[in-house]
């Protein structure tokens, strides 16, 4: 094979200080294109443009108007007045500040920390103000309580021919409401038929309460008649109604056929029968309310199909006994299955149940319980035997509760278990008050010294539990 002529360079002994440059020019100087296929492993060797790599695309660089709308998307939620200043004062110094989506993230950041001076100041510099930024500042005057500021600038808007959204009259709508305002308010809901604007329920319930808050009620219960749509607000809305001139049955009829007695309605019927003077029927409807929570809760989990969860079934078990609804709560324990193959969460489950019967006075049920999970084979932890001691003890069962005593400080005393000291400073004193019940003063002292080496109970929780077992003898 002939190999192509290749360029030579003579170095005589004049050039050899001058040889790096002569190199280099030799390198970088174009060359003709080669008669054969370069090796893959000199493609990528800088010789001369045909023969150099193309080096990889840089990332498109970051639009820098971009990043900026989005900072003042998502803001700090601590954001201070001096935090959007500074936001501000940069947008004027990269030149965004006349930019319309700049000019109402900024107004938005002003109107969320309260500063509606600077936020009217900067309103008043945006061009070509769109209908979010007018929504933004008369929310804003809302929300402060400058309803009339809110509906001079509504009125404004209207004259500057910007058609407002569901938004901006939920806003004016609010505006009205907070100065009772009725003639106003009559005049934007008719602006809102004549105009043809679509009603959403959101929209629906904010003229709702405007009615309800400036005391025309034949209004309000004939809008509520007439509403398509109602969620739990409209309902809300409704009850408080009537609560407000004094129609306790009437409120209370809508609160039975309401389908959405969620916490909400619940608080609107308690706190204004209290308003009204009936505490007892609030007190009522309040022991209620705990007795009927619980079961809400529970169909949700059922609906969402949560119940398949160990942890989720384990919680409602607690929630049931913490609620006194022991029933509830043994329906549940007994029926499901779901701790066949995971020992921590039926232990858990057995423990709760154990404590909620000990926390409702039923210890033999509690005991029962505990003789059950031993012959189930279920592992005891620290709080079974607690419940199982307290349960002994809350029922006077001397001999019993001596022996769950001592399997309590046995367990205490491994030291793969909690911290001994802060484990037997809270068992000591439950354990102590067993055979004070029993009318032996002598025998929690006894007990605690067999049981118990001086060097794992110092004398600190040693003193605790005598001083204890003193009071109950």
């Amino acid at each position: 094979m002939t190999l192509p002529p290749c360029r030579t360079v003579a170095v005589t002994p004049s050039a050899r200080l001058n040889f790096p440059r002569i190199f280099l020019r030799l390198l970088t100087s174009p060359l003709s294109p080669a008669p054969f296929p370069l090796p893959p492993s000199l493609q990528s060797l800088h010789l001369a443009p045909q023969y150099r790599a193309s080096p990889p695309s840089p990332s498109p660089p970051e639009n820098p108007l971009a990043s900026f709308i989005a900072s003042l998307k998502n803001p700090s939620p601590a954001a201070a007045l001096s935090d959007v200043e500074l936001l501000h004062s940069r947008a004027i110094k990269v030149g965004f500040a006349r930019n319309r989506r700049v000019g109402a993230g900024l107004l938005n950041q002003y109107v969320k920390i309260g500063s509606l001076g600077l936020a009217r100041k900067l309103f008043e510099e945006i061009p070509n103000r769109d209908v979010p930024a007018w929504t933004v500042l008369i929310s804003g005057y809302s929300r402060n309580g400058r309803n009339e500021t809110g509906l001079q600038l509504f009125h404004r808007m209207l004259d500057e021919g910007v058609p407002p959204n569901g938004f901006t009259l939920s806003s004016v709508l609010k505006c009205c409401a907070g100065i009772s305002d009725v003639e106003n308010g009559k005049r934007i809901h008719g602006w809102i038929v004549r105009n043809g604007i679509v009603l959403d329920v959101v929209l629906h319930n904010s003229i709702l309460d405007m009615y309800t808050k400036c005391g025309t009620f034949k209004h309000v219960k004939r809008y509520f008649h007439m509403m398509m749509e109602k969620d739990s607000v409209s309902w809300n809305i409704m009850i408080a109604a009537h609560l407000e001139i004094g129609d306790i049955d009437g409120s209370m009829d809508l609160f039975a056929h309401s389908p959405f007695q969620d916490v909400s309605s619940w608080n609107t019927i308690v706190s204004g029968l209290v308003r009204n003077g009936f505490d007892e029927m609030a007190l009522k409807l309040l022991d209620q309310m705990v007795r009927t929570g619980p079961r809400e809760l529970h169909n949700r989990i059922l609906r969402i199909g949560y119940e398949q969860d160990a942890y989720v079934t384990n919680s409602l078990i607690d929630m049931y006994c913490k609620c006194n609804q022991m029933e509830a709560s043994s329906i549940i324990f007994n029926s499901s299955s779901l701790f066949a193959t995971n020992s921590t969460a039926k232990t858990i489950s057995w423990s709760t149940m154990m404590a909620g019967f000990v926390q409702s006075g039923r210890n033999e049920e509690a005991l029962e319980l505990f003789l059950s999970m031993q012959r189930g084979g279920v592992t005891l932890d620290q709080f079974t035997l607690t419940s199982c001691v307290t349960a002994c003890a809350d029922a006077g069962i001397l001999e019993q509760g001596r022996q769950k005593t001592k399997t309590v400080l046995s367990i205490s005393l491994c030291p793969e278990k909690l911290p001994v000291v802060d484990l037997l400073t809270e068992k000591a004193v439950t354990v102590a008050p067993l055979p004070a019940f029993s009318g032996d003063s002598k025998e929690p002292f006894a007990l605690l010294h067999r049981e118990v080496p001086d060097h794992a109970l110092p004398a600190s929780p040693r003193r605790l539990v005598q001083h204890r077992v003193l009071d109950l003898v």
